[in-house]
């Protein structure tokens, strides 16, 4: 996994360079981030190909499993953007830590990231999140299960009115959001805790961006209405259709290529959504505007020929917190999702 490291090291110093080349030319009006989302300490098992069902499967020898990686989706996320904003910009992240000693590797991480942690809360009696995550070494593919752990169910504090940090308390929520230009929300934390930002964010005029990625389930016209944009890839985008009761069987295209996945965000449009941003991986990412007619088409960004993937972890968390970035510095859609496919790669 050094390999892994030093790509990685050698994608955030080109990140900075372009980062600080546009923020020179940036006509917006720049402004923090706040992060509210969930941290995991993941463990990498590197294999050849994925069990089959009942089958018992060996890491290959030579192979060093890691243990105790920072990440989760928040914490991805949160670390990105400070890397990105490279001290331009405050990062903020809301989260919660477990009781086990994950908790200081991961808070470290977040720290030594740059990322303002101060807000965030510590569960006395349930351990940090966890991802065991099966990394198939020839593609660099990777599937994971989690483990919630603190990350659902350190938020009870949220619902009990005898505490000051509860959904109704508009102050401790607006503390949250001052000087932010944007949030970022992620789908591995409970939906009480995103409505409950949104809700505020959006009487604020802070930008929301939900990430669909996360849990499994639905998500009303409530607060799809109150998401300036959803960002789903295109699995996420069809559940989400089919939670919503759509038939996704009037979204097909004969034509293919994109128009597909327009019709589809159509489809959530119709039940309230605005902006609807879709990542396609290797095919890149389509923006369909909140007025349902403006389609913007991102190409992937191609590595070096002679560059190969080693790791597809937290590529689209790097998508999410680059658009982030870029739009905080008042950049144009293009370069925002053009800066966000060169972050993904």
């Amino acid at each position: 996994m050094a390999a892994t490291r030093t790509l990685f090291a050698f994608l955030i110093v080109i990140l900075r360079t372009l980062t600080a080349f546009a923020s020179a030319e940036g006509t917006g009006n720049p402004g923090g981030i706040l992060v509210v989302g969930s941290l995991n300490a993941d463990t990498f098992l590197p294999v050849t190909r994925l069990p089959v069902e009942g089958e018992n499967l060996t890491v290959p020898p030579g192979r060093a499993v890691e243990i105790d990686v920072p990440g989760g989706k928040g914490c991805n996320q949160a670390v990105a953007c400070a890397r990105l904003c490279a001290g331009a910009n405050p990062v903020s992240f809301l989260g919660q830590f477990g009781n086990d000693a994950a908790a200081t590797t991961l808070r470290k991480a977040l720290t030594d990231a740059g990322v303002d942690v101060s807000q965030c809360g510590t569960c006395a009696d349930v351990p940090s999140g966890r991802g065991y995550v099966f990394l198939q070494e020839e593609s660099g593919k990777v599937s994971a299960v989690v483990v919630g752990g603190s990350n659902v169910e350190g938020w009870s504090d949220w619902k009990q009115e005898s505490d000051t940090r509860i959904t109704t308390s508009t102050e401790y929520i607006d503390s949250l959001l001052q000087d932010k230009s944007c949030v970022l929300l992620q789908r591995e934390i409970p939906e009480y805790v995103n409505y409950a930002i949104a809700k505020r964010a959006s009487a604020l005029g802070v930008t929301i961006l939900q990430d669909m990625g996360g849990e499994d389930r639905p998500m009303d016209e409530d607060m799809l209405r109150l998401c300036d944009y959803v960002i789903p890839n295109a699995s996420e985008l069809h559940r989400l259709c089919a939670t919503l009761g759509e038939d996704l069987s009037t979204a097909y295209n004969r034509d293919g290529g994109t128009a597909h996945i327009v019709n589809c965000a159509h489809l959530l449009q119709k039940h309230g959504a605005n902006n609807v941003l879709v990542t396609l991986g290797a095919s890149g990412s389509v923006l369909v505007d909140k007025d349902g007619k403006t389609i913007t088409v991102q190409p992937s960004c191609q590595l070096p020929s002679q560059s190969s993937v080693i790791d597809e972890t937290g590529a689209g968390d790097c998508f999410r917190a680059a658009f982030a970035v870029a739009h905080t510095e008042g950049k144009s859609i293009h370069e925002a999702m053009h800066f966000a496919s060169a972050a993904g790669a």
